[in-house]
């Protein structure tokens, strides 16, 4: 069924022909279908009110009012001429002066009529529209009295698949096997991964060994460099020290030596002497 917005609900409407199976499932007041019981209650469809158009009463036309001066439907004043009617437009109820207007089906007064008209008209389709159940002479039949709904048909054979609670758990295994495989290639796949990663965590620990032998290696060969630039230093100050030793001490010795040379081989006079 469908509310009055159109939009579906849990609710089933059953239509019966047999006025005895209708007044039975209403005194049970339930229903059991494939060993699920349903709760029954009876169904009043909403029947349209007339208001009349002139004094807004209920239940007549307006050809068939008896009123000699006409109601506004929207603040109750009354008035022999619409010409002459000043409507306050404040909606007022002429049932029960509520804060609607006066053909409103929100008004209790509107609501009770029609609750009190479905009853009454579904009490007189109910007996007009009541079958006569055949009866069988109690002469010949040792008293006995044919009633209809007292030998109801019998119900087919229940299966496993037309119970619509096992085709459910058929749909939940299944699901449940979906989960369970998806849950071993999940598993797979977190295995893999766990490997994985332990893999890369002990390359990464040599990866760090590695690091650390190359930054000692890099270490001793900084203190080398150092080493070695300090003799180079040592070295460059001892040559300066050879040049200025020859500078101060040998040159001018080999000039002197070169000078007492060169005056041996002189005579008193400066001239060269002859061999």
């Amino acid at each position: 069924m469908k509310n009055k917005f159109g939009n579906n609900i849990k609710l089933v409407k059953i239509e019966l022909t047999s006025y005895e199976i209708r007044r039975q499932l209403l005194a049970d007041k339930k229903l059991i279908i494939n060993y699920i019981s349903y709760d029954i209650d009876q169904y009043l469809a909403p029947i349209n009110v007339l208001i009349c158009s002139k004094c807004c009463g209920l239940g007549h036309f307006r050809k068939q009012c008896v009123e000699l001066t006409e109601t506004c439907r929207t603040c109750s004043g009354k008035f022999t001429d619409l010409k002459d009617h000043r409507c306050t437009a404040s909606p007022k109820c002429k049932h029960c002066n509520g804060d609607y207007t006066s053909n409103s089906m929100k008004c209790p007064v509107v609501k009770s009529f029609r609750a009190d008209l479905t009853r009454k008209i579904l009490s007189n389709s109910n007996s007009i529209n009541r079958p006569l159940l055949p009866t069988v002479s109690t002469k010949s039949n040792n008293g006995f009295h044919f009633n209809p709904p007292n030998f109801p048909a019998l119900n087919k054979g229940w299966s496993q698949s037309d119970s619509p609670m096992m085709s459910k758990l058929n749909d939940l295994l299944t699901g449940l096997a979906n989960v369970n495989t998806t849950l071993s290639k999940l598993y797979e796949t977190n295995t893999k991964f766990e490997k994985f990663m332990a893999d890369k965590n002990i390359h990464d620990i040599e990866l760090s060994k590695e690091v650390e032998s190359l930054k000692l290696h890099n270490t001793k060969l900084e203190e080398d460099m150092r080493e070695l630039n300090s003799k180079t230093d040592q070295h460059a100050d001892l040559l300066k020290q050879v040049n200025q030793f020859f500078k101060r001490l040998l040159l001018p010795a080999m000039d002197g030596i070169l000078k007492v040379c060169g005056d041996s081989s002189k005579d008193n006079n400066g001239r060269k002497l002859r061999r």
